[in-house]
């Protein structure tokens, strides 16, 4: 009976942390306000909110966009530039533990890893002060997944982790729609991966760089989605895409 005080207050505030996320605008304002309210209403005071891209079942996904809070300046700047290839959530490891519980931290996964993996714990986290991570998958249902982190020195008290789990479900379906719907059963793993890319924004040497592949690769790629979705460019391929719905326009000569 003690403790239903502080499960109704976590309630609330887990409502209030819904709710802050509901008003945003753009995926971009709801990850930054997500993060906002975590750290306002939970104490979680160091985090970060990624997107990339699902393979498969799993979440094997090159990471390729994010938003942190209350982590050293120019840490995310430096994740992309150097280490998102070595993260060690992102690691085979670390891919078997997401499709079965949904989450996984570097604790848990670390007497696994191999030695580069291993380097980006001891030598970027640590040094940022950050050398545990607790990492939710939000499945995006397409595409893209979120991946929800806390960052510290040792793991988040259990009230921070019971509403994150508490939380995640909920923050998954609003996560959604802010994504492209994707067209299902039309285009490969490859050139759906390719398709969302273009429909989040980026010009394919960007892509190029996210796949590690030249931009012809990408260039091969975008002709086959557009081929099969029949549309012309990227602009409509985008629209395509985003809206989940083939466009069946007729053709002029």
């Amino acid at each position: 009976m003690g403790r239903q005080p502080e499960r109704g207050t976590d309630q609330r505030h887990a409502t209030a942390v819904l709710e802050t996320a509901d008003r945003a605008r753009s995926v971009g304002e709801f990850l930054t306000m997500t993060l906002e309210a975590l750290d306002e209403h939970f104490g979680i005071r160091r985090s970060a909110f990624m997107l990339g891209l699902s393979e498969g079942e799993l979440p094997g996904r090159t990471a390729y966009a994010g938003l942190q809070h209350g982590l050293r300046p120019h840490v995310m700047e430096e994740y992309f530039e150097r280490w998102f290839h070595l993260d060690a959530l992102t690691s085979d490891v670390a891919r078997r533990v997401y499709a079965r519980d949904g989450h996984a931290s570097t604790a848990r996964v670390y007497s696994r890893l191999d030695a580069q993996h291993k380097r980006y714990i001891d030598e970027f986290l640590r040094r940022n002060g950050d050398q545990y991570q607790l990492s939710f998958r939000l499945a995006g249902g397409g595409s893209t997944d979120g991946f929800l982190t806390v960052a510290g020195r040792e793991a988040p008290d259990e009230r921070a982790q019971r509403a994150l789990v508490m939380l995640v479900p909920e923050l998954t379906e609003q996560l959604r729609r802010y994504l492209p719907a994707g067209v299902p059963d039309v285009l490969s793993v490859r050139e759906s991966q390719i398709a969302e890319l273009v429909t989040q924004g980026f010009a394919n040497r960007e892509i190029a760089q996210i796949m590690s592949v030249e931009e012809d690769t990408i260039k091969k790629h975008l002709t086959h989605a557009t081929a099969k979705l029949g549309v012309h460019g990227r602009t409509q391929l985008a629209v395509c895409w985003s809206t989940g719905r083939r466009l069946d326009l007729p053709i002029h000569p």
